[in-house]
């Protein structure tokens, strides 16, 4: 549901139980108002009936049988009192809240309910004189205001029910869309893959100064290899490089540059003979050095994410390496969205605008070196920054095809 109809919905659900709210009040109000009518008709009746009862039994104990049977019967009426010469003859219901006892021990009527009239009137009997009644009458029975109290509630539990239904499909819907925006940001960060049949065909790694971009659709083999200068923001440590103190770097406690590419090497090969996939990511965020602030909090990021320190390198002076064994595409494609989304909060909590490019490329069971595999993912990462909006950008190959380029070759 769009947040313009969930705003509809909310404002109708509002409406519903305001209109309940209101049919109650006014409903209460109109039935009372007819109720003090009723109540002056009702009351005639009852004095006529008593004064009927009077003349054929008088104030008997059949009378007070017969009454009582009378008054039950009679749904208008709360209480009542039947006098003689300032003494009580008739009583009912005795357990009434409405009657109590006055200060001379005689019950009286009383009752400020708003529902509730009370009225008194002398009897006209033919052998008694100075018989009253007095009575209470409903001005609205307590089962009409069940009944309304009633209709209310279940007016506003259908629509409290309604809501619950929506939320519940509202929820599933999120669920959906998060899990399908995941899917088409999978499917945005693929798209521009580079393609298999181009790659395969491009086999010379021996060029350290080009870079294969190759376009998503299928493309002619003379257009299929552009010259490319590496990033100014990667600066490949010297080949003579002496080794660093200790296995990990003191600005980032992960490992060193220069022993990346060996490392990658024993894991192509330690792969290669178990038949497994592995994973290269490469992670540039533009503007840094290893001595920025974030480097800690980025550190603890990509330890989370790779769990093992001593796969995870310091890249050029601004970026690292992380050599993940036994990891497809896909789910590199999956783990690379995750850190990216954990990298730019980061930044974001840091106030921070810096741009973040991942690349990434498999082994994809071929019998690879290190460093064309080191050059596929810099070329995704390169990619990653050149196509705006696209920040992750994934190697993608066909390991047949390059096993037939390297039979080519050979």
């Amino acid at each position: 549901m769009k947040y313009k109809n969930i705003k509809i919905f909310s404002v109708c659900i509002i409406l519903v139980f305001v209109f309940s709210l209101v049919f109650f009040g006014v409903s209460l109000l109109k039935n009372i108002n007819n109720g003090k009518l009723i109540a002056s008709e009702s009351l005639e009746t009852v004095i006529s009936d008593t004064a009927l009862f009077v003349n054929n039994y008088g104030l008997t104990d059949e009378f007070v049988q017969k009454y009582t049977d009378y008054v039950k019967n009679n749904k208008n009426i709360a209480a009542i009192i039947i006098t003689h010469d300032g003494s009580t003859c008739f009583a009912y219901p005795v357990s009434s809240p409405l009657i109590k006892i006055d200060n001379f021990g005689d019950p009286v009527l009383e009752g400020n309910s708003p529902i509730i009239s009370i009225f008194s009137s002398t009897l006209p009997t033919n052998n008694y004189t100075n018989v009253a009644v007095t009575t209470s009458v409903y001005l609205i029975h307590p089962n009409k205001i069940f009944d309304l109290a009633k209709t209310t509630f279940l007016i506003i539990l259908s629509a409290t029910i309604l809501v619950f239904i929506v939320l519940i499909i509202q929820y599933k819907n999120m669920n959906e869309e998060k899990e399908s925006e995941k899917l088409n940001n999978t499917e945005i960060l693929t798209k521009h893959t580079y393609d298999e049949t181009n790659q395969i065909e491009s086999c010379n790694v021996a060029d350290d100064t080009k870079k294969e971009i190759f376009q998503q659709n299928e493309v002619k083999e003379d257009n299929i290899i552009e010259e490319k200068t590496v990033s100014p923001d990667y600066k490949p440590l010297a080949s003579n490089i002496s080794d660093p103190q200790g296995l990990f770097s003191e600005f980032t406690g992960l490992g060193w540059e220069s022993y990346f590419e060996t490392r990658l090497d024993s894991e192509l090969a330690r792969t290669a003979s178990a038949e497994q996939d592995l994973s290269l990511f490469l992670i540039r965020i533009e503007d840094i050095t290893f001595k920025n602030h974030i480097i800690p909090y980025l550190t603890s990021i990509l330890l989370d994410k790779f769990k093992f320190r001593d796969l995870i390198f310091e890249y050029g002076t601004n970026g690292f390496a992380a050599i993940v064994p036994g990891m497809d595409l896909d789910r590199a494609m999956a783990l690379s969205q995750d850190l990216y989304t954990d990298v730019s909060g980061l930044l974001i909590n840091k106030q921070m605008n810096n741009k973040i490019g991942i690349g990434i490329t498999t082994r994809s069971l071929r019998l690879i070196t290190g460093n064309r595999l080191i050059e596929e993912a810099t070329q995704a990462l390169e990619k990653a920054f050149e196509e705006q909006g696209l920040p992750i950008v994934a190697f993608r190959v066909s390991p047949e095809k390059y096993r037939q380029c390297l039979i080519d070759e050979g």
